[in-house]
């Protein structure tokens, strides 16, 4: 191959490349800027499906909440202040999941909820994965709703003690 075959073919190929180059900067441009480096971005796209499945009231939002660990809480406690039940119940279990003191928290206003499907969850989720005692001031207020709901649950009938086995 002479010398300015060579010059001639990397001139057109430079053309095409650039040609290529400008076109994909109009698409980004018609698009809205939404083609992003692989990586970036992910983190809202992941509370933004987090939030619409807690809104639907999807189980499904579980492991998603548990893949986003911490930075789940901010849609969590969204999701524990929703008008369905099903959104609140799902967002009792995802802060089960996810732990922590936030969790936590999340998890003790459920136990204040008006449903009842709602504080069966949160109380339920606490029983697995407790938060941090010295930590939690609100575990103390969990301890006693659930001492109050187990006294609830079982009545003795008159003339029969549940201490002593008589």
């Amino acid at each position: 191959m002479k010398k300015a075959d060579f010059r001639l073919l990397l001139s057109v190929f430079c053309g095409i490349l650039s040609l290529v180059a400008a076109n994909c900067h109009g698409i980004e441009k018609k698009s809205g800027g939404q083609h992003r480096p692989a990586g970036e971005g992910t983190r809202m796209s992941a509370q933004a499906e987090l939030a619409r499945l807690l809104e639907e009231g999807d189980f499904r939002a579980v492991e998603v909440a548990g893949a986003m660990g911490d930075a789940a809480v901010p849609a969590l406690r969204k999701g524990a202040t929703m008008a369905g039940y099903r959104s609140r119940q799902v967002a009792m279990a995802c802060a089960g999941k996810v732990g922590g003191d936030a969790a936590g928290e999340i998890l003790a206003l459920g136990l204040k909820d008006g449903n009842v499907n709602v504080r069966v969850a949160a109380a339920g989720q606490l029983s697995v994965n407790p938060p941090n005692r010295r930590r939690m001031r609100s575990f103390r207020r969990w301890s006693e709703a659930r001492r109050r709901m187990s006294g609830r649950c079982w009545r003795s009938p008159p003339g029969i003690s549940r201490g002593n086995g008589r």
